[in-house]
């Protein structure tokens, strides 16, 4: 793997292109686990979600996904 600050640097230019381009963004998976509509089961990548209700959902501020980016890049690739 490469230097992670590199590293970090790539990943959040590409959740900055999910928000600008793609208009998606992260949300904590609490958000799914509480709602009784999903069975504490999150959606899996593919599923279609519709949801006819007033949401209040929480995105991670910048320290919050340095945190998340950093856990990932310690355990990438030791699977």
């Amino acid at each position: 793997m490469g230097n992670k600050d590199t590293d970090k640097e790539l990943l959040r230019s590409f959740l900055e292109f999910l928000r600008n381009e793609h208009e998606i963004t992260l949300m904590y998976p609490m958000l799914f686990k509480e709602s009784k509509s999903w069975v504490k089961t999150p959606p899996r990548k593919g599923d279609r979600v519709a949801i006819n209700i007033t949401l209040d959902g929480k995105v991670p501020n910048e320290s919050q996904e340095d945190v998340m980016i950093n856990q990932f890049l310690d355990n990438f690739g030791n699977d």
